[in-house]
């Protein structure tokens, strides 16, 4: 599925829309963030979304080895971190 986008383009627009009605028709969301990356508009957007979620939200950071540990412990419980250069978490993922 794809991602949301903070942005005003008719293409990101039609994409924001077909994420938006996937949420209704699914069994998990399945949450990927970067890491590496600040939160931002998308991030809170994508907050708003999840909370009015009826299924599971399986939340998974990414770069988990570019993260210190404090920056960890913002994310809510249950938050599984991986990391492709260091495989921390890919088989808990799997």
């Amino acid at each position: 599925m794809p991602g949301l986008h903070s942005s005003t383009h008719n293409w990101n627009q039609s994409i924001n829309w077909v994420t938006k009605a996937a949420l209704s028709d699914t069994d998990v969301i399945l949450r990927v963030i970067d890491g590496s990356r600040p939160r931002g508009l998308e991030e809170e957007m994508i907050d708003k979304l999840v909370e009015q979620a009826t299924v599971p939200v399986v939340t998974i950071v990414s770069k988990r080895d570019v993260m210190n540990d404090f920056e960890t412990h913002l994310y809510p419980k249950g938050t599984m971190f991986v990391s492709n250069i260091t495989h921390e978490g890919i088989q808990e993922v799997l």
